[in-house]
């Protein structure tokens, strides 16, 4: 993954010598917060502008429905004039139904725009990996899948906000799932760890065929997906949770092929 430094150096006297002390800052954290600041304005403009304008054309087009069905019942027996009310109805239906849908599209862009700051509490990440396992298998069903998680050292706790950890952990599994839908063994493992600095790493492994190189510096961005339903959202709101934090999030290939996605506090 590439890294932004910051390389500053300075003159110092030591001993009457003449030395140069050289300063290296990762300043990657402070570019993605800034570049997802200008994404969540870029939003705020934007769902405002297509809300505003969405809203009326999804009342008025549940007020037409409404007008047909009543013209409807006060015309009568009249086949000519109630096929064509049938084909006015069936238009501005589909026009409500997709407003609405586009409201709902629009709308969870939103929590791009309205994260609230994290409350971090100290907790065993054990114990949340066990609930998001517990979560995906009541309202998935796993099937065929094999999906584990392992700690070390198994008591290891980490500080953070627990309800933001678990939502971007089932995010990252479901996506998993996804990747991994026509393995015939797919496997999705949840790890947690130490790196040499001492932080937190909160890894997401599978076995499907993986991201493409040149779509990874894309995949954290608003709007963007791959997915024929997807609303480029869950990806993008993991990268603002981990700035909340603080931290980072990449992507990397895993040991088998698939993609490994990597969360350090």
């Amino acid at each position: 993954m590439t890294h932004q430094l910051s390389v500053s150096m300075t003159d110092v006297i030591v001993a009457a010598k003449h030395e140069k002390l050289l300063s290296l800052q990762d300043i990657q954290n402070e570019l993605d917060a800034s570049q997802m600041q200008a994404w969540q304005d870029l939003v705020k403009v934007l769902t405002h502008e297509i809300m505003n304008s969405i809203t009326p054309v999804a009342s008025l087009a549940k007020t037409a429905v409404d007008l047909v069905a009543d013209t409807k019942h006060k015309v009568g027996e009249k086949p000519e004039i109630n096929s064509h009310l049938d084909d006015i109805a069936s238009a501005v239906t589909t026009v409500a139904r997709r407003s609405e849908g586009l409201m709902t599209f629009v709308g969870s862009y939103r929590k791009l725009t309205s994260l609230p700051e994290p409350n971090k509490i100290s907790f065993k990440i054990s114990e949340v990996f066990k609930q998001v396992v517990e979560i995906i298998n009541q309202h998935s069903g796993l099937d065929k899948t094999k999906l584990s998680y392992h700690v070390e050292p198994s008591e290891l706790k980490m500080e953070a906000d627990r309800a933001m950890l678990e939502q971007i952990l089932i995010n990252l599994v479901k996506n998993a799932q996804q990747a991994t839908y026509r393995i015939d063994q797919p496997i999705i493992t949840l790890s947690a760890g130490l790196n040499r600095r001492g932080n937190v790493v909160i890894e997401i492994a599978d076995n499907g065929s993986g991201i493409d190189d040149e779509i990874k510096s894309k995949i954290f961005i608003p709007f963007f997906t791959t997915k024929k339903e997807g609303s480029g959202v869950g990806l993008a709101l993991t990268r603002q949770v981990m700035n909340a934090h603080g931290g980072t999030v990449k992507v990397t290939a895993s040991g088998t092929g698939g993609a490994l996605f990597s969360l350090v506090f």
